[in-house]
């Protein structure tokens, strides 16, 4: 049976993906790298429940180098709203608006 990653190795692992540009890749990747702290802190005795793991170092570091590629939170409103556009639920109030500049 094949040990599991080391929190000095996923750590490493978080500090590597700083370098990163794929954001596929980064995304995919970061998956495993949530289901490896968890792993990893269990077997360390530390908790590993849902909440400890969101808010791990090593998890943050993912996850802003995510919102880093995809060009920062700052329009999420804006995206919110295009993508409730894309979905056919419009913006709330029965309009259907096209944010251009979300979608080029």
């Amino acid at each position: 049976m094949a040990l599991g990653k080391t929190l000095s190795q996923l750590a490493t692992e978080a500090l590597q993906v700083q370098d990163a540009c794929n954001l596929l890749g980064v995304s995919s990747s970061f998956a495993t790298a949530v289901r490896d702290l968890r792993d990893a802190l269990q077997a360390s005795g530390l908790p590993c429940d849902t909440g400890s793991v969101r808010r791990h170092p090593i998890c943050k570091l993912w996850a802003s180098k995510i919102e880093s590629l995809v060009g920062g939170l700052d329009d999420f409103a804006a995206a919110y709203s295009a993508v409730c556009d894309l979905s056919g639920h419009g913006n709330g109030q029965g309009e259907e608006v096209v944010h251009a500049d979300i979608l080029a």
